[in-house]
């Protein structure tokens, strides 16, 4: 590509790989050429997914996720046309899709924050494929978190109804922490709590639980204490996630503990007391552009152990695949053979 405009010959581009498209499209988003040399691409790329013979491009030469959102951001009204009679009435995802991420995971990303409507048809039709498969995607049940108003309702709502597991829940507030989906997170706990039931109150609670600090959460917290009976399971759901909020905030306190530290050992005892509180939550709010007010040594002590903060981060994710509603789970079961 780059010789292509250096020597002006546009007719090299004929020989590059197709996908360099989407890098030309992220390099001038206003160009023209480059917007409908990438239309061409995605619309040859979705017109095949069902022809005979199809290849299978699991990891693609580009990350497409940003070309994507340019691209949905500049088209004219023929090309969102042809996407919604595509995604209405030919598309359909099948195993195959489920191992390729481009092109229709990319797509389906792109659509929630444009046109959730249609995102979300792709989204049930992945839903769908994966109950029928092996085969996974993480992450893909967070995906109606990133549309921006109340048509996804119905879709997050599905959503929670289908974790199995506290790492489940985990990650469902991962998704909605950082698409700014607060607000909808306090509702629904409100909700669950005015219904009284065991369930929603254990949900509720571990909800929380997995929740970052703020003002409107705090006010949740309330809510929930006052419906929570003394003694029994319940309590134990309430305490145990009361505890793991506490445990973002002291992550949050050591961090700050690290960068305010006078000397080594104080901030070596910080971070060993950060690795030992953080989790994902901690994305949130650890930023990286503070660690550049510290001295060489530490700016460096930090760099060497960063991955001790990430691998303590990760297994406390894993435990949580063994629990609901912090009660530990079967791993194994005979079903559906018994």
């Amino acid at each position: 590509m780059n010789a292509s405009m250096a020597l002006k010959r546009p007719e090299l581009l004929e020989r590059a790989d197709k996908e360099i498209m989407a890098f030309w499209l992220q390099r001038e988003p206003d160009n023209p050429d480059a917007i409908r040399s990438y239309e061409n691409y995605i619309r040859g790329a979705i017109d095949g997914l069902h022809s005979p013979g199809r290849s299978i491009n699991i990891d693609p030469l580009i990350n497409h996720k940003p070309a994507v959102a340019t691209l949905l951001d500049r088209v004219d009204e023929d090309f969102w046309c042809w996407l919604e009679q595509k995604i209405k009435n030919e598309i359909r995802v099948s195993s195959v899709d489920l191992m390729a991420a481009f092109p229709l995971l990319v797509m389906a990303e792109a659509l929630m924050s444009r046109r959730p409507e249609l995102g979300l048809i792709l989204w049930d039709n992945f839903k769908k494929a994966m109950k029928d498969d092996s085969f996974k995607i993480t992450g893909m049940a967070c995906l109606p978190f990133i549309a921006l108003n109340d048509i996804a309702d119905v879709a997050r709502n599905k959503a929670l109804m289908d974790v199995v597991n506290d790492q489940d829940i985990a990650d469902l507030l991962n998704q909605i922490e950082d698409h700014g989906q607060t607000a909808w997170l306090v509702d629904k706990v409100l909700e669950l709590v005015s219904s009284g039931d065991t369930e929603s109150l254990a949900m509720s609670a571990t909800l929380l639980g997995f929740a970052n600090e703020s003002q409107r959460v705090e006010l949740a917290w309330g809510e929930v204490e006052k419906r929570i009976p003394c003694g029994g399971w319940l309590e134990d759901v309430y305490i145990t996630s009361r505890q793991n909020f506490e445990r973002n905030r002291w992550a949050r306190h050591w961090f700050n503990c690290y960068i305010q530290a006078t000397i080594d050992s104080e901030a070596i005892a910080a971070h060993l007391l950060l690795g030992a509180t953080m989790d994902k939550r901690a994305r949130l709010w650890l930023k990286r552009c503070r660690l550049k007010v510290l001295k060489l040594s530490l700016r460096k002590y930090w760099d060497l152990n960063m991955d001790l903060l990430n691998s303590a981060s990760k297994k406390r994710r894993t435990k949580l695949k063994d629990s609901l509603f912090w009660t530990k789970t079967m791993k194994q079961t005979q079903w559906p053979w018994l």
